[in-house]
């Protein structure tokens, strides 16, 4: 009956390993040992494996014959995926929202403070504290949209775009941080084609050295 429990667990669990997944602690290739979890996490090996079968599903995990579970290697054909499905969401979204602000419709005070506080940490030399916001500055702008199904559909990409930001070294730096802020005013002053080009450059100016990290040895 009391069937929200282990489901709040699994869900606990799934976030736990998706963070040590995702900051490098759970290396690719590594191995997902149901009784090693289960007792780092003082549970038994039913919510474990939920978890588990979540993180596969989502492209985090895959099962490997004779291993089990084990963290997925990334590959080139990852990131261009993942960089061609952002290229479909995300400048329509920077148009979308910049067509809401021309109305009035589309409140920018968090991506206003997103950038600004993505500036402090630049400009005090404190890129590990910037790259947060990076994230953040694309999640925010896909909310800005006003479309819930953009939203539905990107939401799942968050994860995957900071796992692979963390694994190519990739900063925010004062570029990515001048990108935005042209984004982010010709967002705010209604400039729709504008900045859906200029969302569209900024992916592909930096699709190319994530890649170029990723396939290196």
């Amino acid at each position: 009956m009391n069937s929200a429990a282990p489901l709040s667990l699994s869900d606990d669990i799934y976030h736990g390993i998706l963070r040590n997944i995702i900051a490098g602690e759970l290396e690719q290739g590594s191995r997902l040992r149901e009784r090693t979890l289960s007792e780092q996490f003082g549970v038994s090996r039913v919510p474990i494996r939920e978890a588990i079968h979540r993180l596969e599903r989502e492209g985090f995990v895959e099962s490997a014959p004779r291993r089990g579970a084990i963290v997925r290697l990334l590959s080139y054909r990852d990131v261009q995926e993942l960089y061609q499905v952002r290229l479909c969401i995300e400048p329509h979204a920077a148009y979308l929202a910049a067509t809401r602000a021309a109305s009035n419709t589309a409140d920018l005070s968090a991506l206003r403070r997103i950038t600004t506080q993505a500036a402090h940490a630049i400009e005090s030399e404190r890129p590990d504290q910037a790259a947060p916001f990076n994230i953040d500055f694309h999640e925010e702008l896909v909310r800005l949209s006003g479309n819930r199904l953009l939203e539905e559909m990107f939401r799942p990409l968050l994860g995957r775009m900071e796992w692979i930001f963390n694994l190519t070294n990739q900063t925010h730096d004062v570029e990515q941080l001048g990108e935005h802020r042209a984004l982010l005013e010709a967002i705010a002053a209604g400039q729709a084609d504008l900045a859906r080009s200029l969302a569209f450059v900024h992916l592909e100016l930096h699709r190319v050295p994530v890649t170029e990290a990723l396939a290196a040895p």
